[in-house]
């Protein structure tokens, strides 16, 4: 199943808004009410996925009843939730635990069956506490331990519908055995780079590879640093070579990266201001090519071929056009 926790309500006036159970509005920007104590879950009724039903759960425990720009992992086979970051409610009993970010060292930890969260302590190098960052968990094929992985975001307390500085790309590896903290440095060879720090991107796991899509930042992000891998194994980065180019919006941040799906995300005003778009496209992960080839940006062209030129021993990219009414 896929658990929902958080967020705020953007789906537009109070009109939209009403909760058909308790008769109350919601208005655009509210944070949803319960927070991470209201579990909502989306369970398939058929092996084909085409029926699907929500349904909702309490959680007791040590956790905030509002909080967004979070973000969540599952580990030991789904048990288990993890979540670090966020904002909440400056009134939240919760919130006396992040007033100093950068002495933030917890993270909250759901046990699914129990419904059951608890305020857990971290250790080692712990990162500032972050908003509008991203994470996924993996497990390390050698040793078999489960790791969160962190990249990115801002330190600074950011309300709905804002943002705030980038902090550093460098890699926080967390274990979610003993929740010890570690700062991995990403290894700077010929052929490696070091990304520009972002908020509000996109992350999926890709075997030992971390795949990372879009952002925003202080400054603008080349269009070359728009998609990334990190090897997980050597910490080294590298460049995305495409074959084509984005159907639309080539820089869409906050879009979701899931199973190679990119889907919707926001366009930045020159003067401001954050309006949706509609996006949908796949991101087709494939074979290096035996032969180097010209990467799509012409203005880039020196960049890209060194890139291309490394690409034997890394995992190419494909951005496969795909319109949402394909079907």
């Amino acid at each position: 199943c896929v658990l929902v926790l958080g967020g705020c309500f953007d789906g537009g006036g109070p009109a939209s808004g009403k909760d058909e159970d308790n008769e109350e509005e919601t208005d655009r920007g509210e944070p949803i009410a319960g927070g991470l104590r209201r579990l909502t879950l989306l369970s398939f009724c058929t092996d084909d996925g085409a029926v699907a039903q929500w349904e909702e759960s309490e959680a007791s425990g040590a956790a905030p009843s509002a909080i967004w720009h979070h973000t969540a992992v599952a580990c030991a086979g789904g048990a288990t939730v993890v979540v670090f970051g966020g904002d909440m409610p400056r009134d939240d009993p919760e919130f006396e635990q992040i007033s100093d970010r950068s002495a933030a060292a917890h993270v909250y930890v759901l046990c699914v069956d129990d419904r059951t969260w608890a305020r857990t302590a971290t250790s080692g190098s712990v990162p500032s506490w972050r908003s509008l960052h991203s994470c996924v968990a993996y497990r390390d094929a050698a040793t078999g331990e489960e790791t969160m992985v962190l990249l990115g975001g801002s330190a600074r307390h950011c309300e709905i519908f804002s943002s705030g500085p980038s902090e550093d790309f460098t890699p926080h590896l967390l274990s979610l055995s003993s929740y010890n903290w570690r700062s991995a440095q990403p290894t700077t060879t010929a052929g490696s780079f070091l990304p520009q720090p972002r908020v509000r991107f996109a992350m999926e796991l890709y075997g030992r590879h971390l795949v990372v899509y879009g952002g925003h930042s202080e400054r603008n992000i080349a269009a070359r640093e728009l998609l990334l891998s990190l090897d997980l194994s050597t910490l080294r980065w590298r460049r995305l070579p495409t074959c084509n180019r984005p159907h639309a919006h080539p820089s869409t941040p906050a879009a979701c990266l899931a199973g190679g799906v990119l889907v919707g995300g926001v366009q930045l005003g020159v003067f401001g201001g954050v309006s949706p778009c509609a996006k949908f496209e796949l991101l087709c992960l494939a074979e290096p090519p035996e032969e180097p080839y010209h990467v799509c940006d012409a203005d880039e062209t020196d960049e890209a071929t060194d890139d291309a030129d490394g690409a034997r021993d890394a995992t190419a990219a494909t951005a496969a056009d795909a319109d949402a009414d394909a079907d």
